[in-house]
């Protein structure tokens, strides 16, 4: 293991020469594999990607760029945003064992089951967090000083660093055009990958949590009232995502939803 880490710090290393390092650095589970491999096969200064910042990350590349940083080397963002509740669904499954306690093969655990867990057990306030937590603390920058646009991408500028911050929503040719702009290449082309939940063995399971995933209007109230939903999606997208998320209930012989 020790070798193989060595090695890939060495082609770390020199790819250096070739361009500004750039780091795709976000919360799990908000798309930005599909991101991250292309860049590895168009960028050609060196890509990385991970989830937390540190001169001790286990893996050695990442605590060369926290050094590389710190001395003030140059340095690009690529960060996503996603739809907190469908972002922390997906988390919730990848993270199956830590959160209920069981192998996702030896859960007897019904949708409905599953479900009552998530609301009321795991931690949804991590969305809200993370661009405070990681990208002002490490990087001085504020993403929400100033208003996010429609387009659903915003780039940044600070000392040494650049960041182009973008929904996980937006098509493939938007995330596409607004990546090129920022690295100035002719193109990005995006590429499909298997990071997905409906790719991985639990996703039978995953399939059957969505099917009954519709939650209390108090419960999807909170969770879009956040800072973080009010800044990067906007109140039509906001109630757009309520729509989807929220209970439904029958009243006087129609059916209506609890939250607008």
């Amino acid at each position: 293991m020790r070798r193989r880490e060595l090695l890939k710090l060495a082609q770390f290393r020199a790819r250096l020469p070739n361009g500004v390092p750039v780091f795709v650095y976000q919360m799990g589970k908000v798309g930005s594999s599909t991101v991250y491999y292309a860049l590895q096969s168009q960028w050609n200064g060196p890509s990385l990607h991970g989830h937390s910042f540190a001169g001790t990350h286990p893996d050695l590349r990442i605590g060369e760029l926290y050094d590389w940083h710190r001395a003030g080397n140059p340095i690009r963002l690529v960060s996503l945003t996603r739809d907190p509740i469908a972002r922390n669904i997906s988390y919730f499954f990848h993270c199956f064992k830590a959160e209920t306690g069981l192998h996702y093969t030896e859960s007897e655990y019904s949708p409905e089951d599953l479900k009552h867990h998530f609301v009321s057990e795991f931690n949804h306030a991590a969305p809200d967090r993370w661009f405070k937590d990681h990208i002002r603390y490490h990087f001085g920058i504020d993403v929400f000083e100033s208003e996010f646009p429609d387009r659903g991408f915003e780039t940044f500028e600070r000392d040494n660093v650049q960041l182009i911050v973008l929904r996980a929503e937006l098509d493939d040719d938007s995330k596409s055009a607004a990546l090129s702009d920022f690295l100035q290449l002719p193109e990005i082309r995006l590429q499909r990958c298997h990071n997905r939940a409906s790719d991985k063995g639990y996703s039978r399971l995953y399939r059957e949590f969505l099917s009954v995933a519709r939650f209390p209007g108090d419960f999807v109230n909170v969770i879009y009232s956040s800072q973080y939903c009010r800044h990067f999606y906007g109140p039509a997208l906001i109630a757009e995502m309520k729509r989807k998320w929220t209970l439904l209930e029958a009243t006087g012989g129609a059916t209506r939803a609890r939250a607008a």
